[in-house]
């Protein structure tokens, strides 16, 4: 069954995903890794540090890598205080790490998107979509510009062996848009490539909300970092009741007003 963007999923061996490993050192790399939720599955919740671990190794090994233990986990939940059901699992994570943190690091880091399209008629004036988009860290509670550069100091600058574990509840809608960022930012990705990627990987497309803020940090990398980025495709997001592969709710396909070649 295709997951629907409220239904709880775990982590498992299997639906852990490698993203990116930086070396540090001979033999030794910094690790990212994106997927869900780290707890057990019935509340009251505990940390399933055995189970993410188990997923982490699986998916370094499909990667052709190994984790060298020991090794001290980041863990970034992106989830939101304002639902009610995903209260007590932040808590969950915040207390592991805080009473283990031999073993790793707790940061939450809230993901809501925006509901703003980057190609809504009112932002039909190229000049005041890019504006908004050059300044996307004033107003958009996200943060992807600065998030991004802090995974990649992570990567870089922790000591080996760090691996990064982003999250939210089922890794498909807020996951993939803080990894659709990263895709776009650090690992060449096109815009095309981002979208096929979040979908392979979720086996549907990824939330409208999250899509639209994705686009505006991929309207950021053009107009602020001179990326070599074609936006002018438009892709389906889903929203809850969507058949998997979603509907279009920013752009129509076909859509084209891209500065970009």
């Amino acid at each position: 069954m295709t997951p629907d963007l409220h239904q709880h999923i775990f982590v498992d061996a299997d639906n852990v995903h490698f993203v990116d490993a930086i070396q540090r050192g001979p033999e030794q790399f910094n690790f990212l890794f994106r997927g869900p939720n780290p707890l057990t599955p019935d509340p009251p919740y505990s940390f399933n540090y055995k189970g993410l671990c188990d997923g982490l190794e699986t998916a370094a090994m499909k990667a052709r890598h190994a984790l060298q233990k020991p090794y001290r986990i980041i863990d970034i939940n992106l989830m939101q205080w304002e639902n009610a059901d995903e209260v007590p699992m932040i808590l969950t994570e915040y207390k592991f790490f805080r009473d283990y943190s031999e073993l790793g690091e707790f940061h939450f880091w809230e993901t809501n998107g925006t509901g703003l399209c980057a190609i809504d008629e009112a932002l039909a004036d190229p000049k005041v979509r890019n504006s908004l988009a050059m300044n996307i860290s004033s107003w958009l509670g996200d943060q992807l510009e600065g998030r991004m550069e802090q995974l990649h100091n992570w990567l870089e600058f922790e000591p080996p062996t760090t691996v990064i574990y982003a999250h939210c509840e089922g890794g498909i809608d807020r996951t993939g848009e803080l990894m659709g960022a990263y895709y776009l930012r650090w690992l060449n990705k096109s815009w095309a490539e981002m979208n096929a990627l979040n979908f392979a990987i979720a086996n549907r497309a990824f939330g409208c909300n999250n899509y639209r803020a994705t686009l505006w940090y991929c309207i950021y990398l053009v107009e602020s970092l001179q990326f070599k980025l074609d936006y002018s495709q438009a892709f389906k997001c889903y929203d809850p009741g969507d058949q998997p592969d979603g509907h279009y709710a920013c752009g129509p396909p076909g859509y084209s007003d891209s500065p970009q070649s």
